[in-house]
């Protein structure tokens, strides 16, 4: 990405780091490997210290530990507060996981414009599942005022990431954003996307809007939906995606 020039220094500086902090980074990638193996017990035992200490990642497989109580233990107080130690440091996915924590009043009180605040950051940096709650957010109304031109805006970056849900909802607004003949066919082309990613709410609104539609307008839609190529950014990278199993030596090189 870029970042060949300076090679030697860059390891030179990483040495220096890792021997400063007592091989923290080694200690980091030892434990998100036992997390994405699913050795979970293992897992905790060396991220929990390192959480404590500042770790980013760290902090966020915590918020997840608790919240989703993968050792017996769900709190989502704990919960909570590591999503916020880690969103504060600029994690994108822990800022969307404090936001859905916060709209929906877990692990302490409701705040829904305090929710939106987290994912407008996670957003702006181009994380799609922030995009996608903005996007939410601006044509539920909630937390901030009802636009459907900002939910359409949002949601149409998340959708171009390949995220399913924000490909449903903007599929929903644009099959009813004044039935023209464009927005029928954007709206359809969406739908398809994300029926074929298995979106089972997106296969009832094609069923609901297939016979509505010309053999002009669906074979356009079709075609669009063909063409498509998702085009995820570099943001949209977190700790739980590099678990899948092309992503393991990601784990192995991510540190703070």
């Amino acid at each position: 990405m870029g970042r060949r020039r300076g090679f030697f220094p860059l390891i030179v500086a990483l040495v220096a780091l890792v021997a400063a902090t007592g091989g923290r980074a080694a200690d980091l990638a030892d434990g998100l490997d036992a997390y994405c193996a699913k050795r979970l017990a293992e897992a905790f035992r060396i991220l929990a210290p390192l959480a404590e200490k500042g770790s980013r990642d760290a902090q966020v497989i915590m918020g997840l530990r608790y919240f989703h109580g993968m050792d017996g233990k769900t709190d989502f107080r704990l919960a909570r507060k590591w999503y916020a130690k880690a969103a504060e440091q600029g994690d994108l996915e822990a800022q969307v996981e404090l936001g859905l924590m916060l709209a929906q009043g877990q692990g302490g009180k409701a705040d829904v414009s305090e929710a939106v605040r987290w994912f407008r950051r996670a957003a702006e940096s181009g994380y799609s599942e922030g995009q996608y709650n903005l996007g939410f957010a601006y044509s539920s109304g909630q937390g901030v005022t009802q636009d459907a031109g900002a939910a359409i805006e949002w949601l149409t970056k998340a959708a171009e990431q390949g995220e399913t849900w924000a490909q449903s909802n903007l599929g929903y607004l644009y099959m009813n954003a004044g039935q023209t003949r464009d927005s029928k066919v954007v709206g359809y082309k969406w739908l398809l996307l994300s029926s074929t990613e298995g979106d089972e709410e997106a296969k009832k609104l094609l069923e609901r809007e297939r016979p509505l539609m010309t053999a002009d307008e669906l074979s356009q839609a079709e075609r669009l939906a063909g063409q498509f190529v998702a085009n995820p950014t570099a943001a949209t990278d977190s700790v739980t995606r590099r678990c899948r199993p092309d992503s393991a030596e990601a784990a192995k090189k991510k540190s703070d």
